[in-house]
Order: structure tokens, then C-alpha cells, then sequence
């Protein structure tokens, strides 16, 4: 096998799908041991943003919290395994918390977001290995 190649976005598929998602920001991150917990992180009313997340490096247990007050499944949690392997992308709807813990050493995330980066608007825990909690 020489490689892979794949898509990380058709914007357009994603607005016909009924995703209210334009990326305005890329963004990675890197955690060099396994059992780093990331987030959770959210944004208050003036600076919320969707993500497109994808585990690029290793492999990652991504965690998506649903506050949206009229949503089905609001107060509810979806987590997903996301491997570099595998080329799972999770969705972050606004109103919604996102984290991750990482499965493997060195892992790495990339993601794209609806809105620029407003660290005073952002709201959640800080990363911490997950024994540390």
C-alpha cells in the first residue's frame, strides 16, 4: 500500500444535509500521554461555535453534551471512538459541550470551527490527565 487520501470537507454536502456548518478556523491539538482528558469546553451566549472534529494521530473517545434546552436530547451525552484509522469526523452543534480523552500516547486532533476563537467566551473545565480529577 503506498497510502491513503481522504476528504475532510464538502462543505456543501454538509449544508444539504441540513448542517448549519461554515468553518472559519482550523484548529489541532496534540497530548503526548494516553488518559489526557480534553474539555469539556463550550461557549456562552455571544461567541458559540459548531465543530467538525477528526482524530488525525492515535485515537481519542470523543464526547458530545447536548445543552440545547427544545433538543430531544437535551442534558444527553453521544461518544464515539474516533481512531486516525478509522476517519470518523464528530459534529459539535452550537449549544452542545465537547471533550475527548485520549486512547493512545501522542495523539493528535484536528478540528474546524464555525467562529473564531474568543478564549473569554469560552467556559468548561481545563485539560487535565484523567487521573488528576
Amino acid at each position: 500500500m503506498v497510502g491513503t487520501s481522504c476528504v475532510l470537507g464538502a462543505f456543501g454536502n454538509l449544508l444539504s444535509m441540513g448542517f448549519d456548518f461554515v468553518p472559519v478556523q482550523a484548529n489541532s491539538g496534540f497530548s503526548v500521554r494516553k488518559g489526557t482528558l480534553r474539555g469539556m469546553h463550550f461557549q456562552d451566549e455571544t461567541g458559540l461555535e459548531a465543530k467538525l472534529v477528526k482524530c488525525t494521530r492515535g485515537a481519542i473517545f470523543d464526547v458530545v453534551v447536548d445543552f440545547r434546552p427544545q433538543s430531544p436530547t437535551y442534558r444527553k451525552r453521544y461518544g464515539v471512538e474516533s481512531r486516525a484509522d478509522n476517519h470518523r469526523m464528530l459534529y459539535v452543534p452550537e449549544h452542545c459541550a465537547h471533550s475527548y480523552q485520549t486512547l493512545d500516547n501522542c495523539a493528535e486532533v484536528f478540528y474546524l470551527t464555525s467562529q473564531l476563537l474568543q478564549r473569554e467566551r469560552c467556559g468548561g473545565r481545563q485539560n487535565r490527565r484523567s487521573g488528576d480529577l
